[in-house]
């Protein structure tokens, strides 16, 4: 059992990269992994979350 962890853009305007993430992380666990998802945020979005 590996420990995986996936760095991903996942918070765009559209959903492919949300379906993709979930998939792959799927994937990965059906096969005995243990996963976890990082997302990336850009500078611009941190400063938005922020104010």
């Amino acid at each position: 059992m590996k420990k995986i962890a996936i760095l991903t853009f996942q918070n765009a305007d559209n959903y492919g990269a949300l379906l993709q993430a979930y998939a792959l992380k799927n994937i990965l666990m059906q096969n005995g992994n243990i996963v976890d998802i990082l997302n990336y945020y850009t500078m611009c979005q941190c400063t938005l979350c922020n104010a």
